[in-house]
């Protein structure tokens, strides 16, 4: 059975996660309390795929955009 069946919204886009319209990292991404923090993937890019499916390609290029804006930044 397809996760996205058995799985809530918030826990298929965690550790991401949204309040009052914002996208925004969950608090356990912010204490830095996940076992799985360090380095890899950012939060965005784990959950990119779960973005694209519930939200469609249009916010998926938005965020890639801002994406790659903080990369050449050097930021995150």
């Amino acid at each position: 059975m397809p996760h996205r069946e058995l799985k809530p919204l918030l826990s298929a886009l965690f550790p991401m996660t949204f309040d009052g319209g914002v996208l925004l990292p969950s608090g356990e991404a912010v204490d830095r309390s996940l076992v799985c923090s360090g380095s890899g993937p950012t939060l965005y890019e784990g959950a990119r795929d779960e973005f694209a499916h519930y939200f469609g390609p249009e916010l998926v290029a938005e965020l890639d955009e801002i994406a790659a804006e903080v990369a050449a930044r050097g930021v995150g």
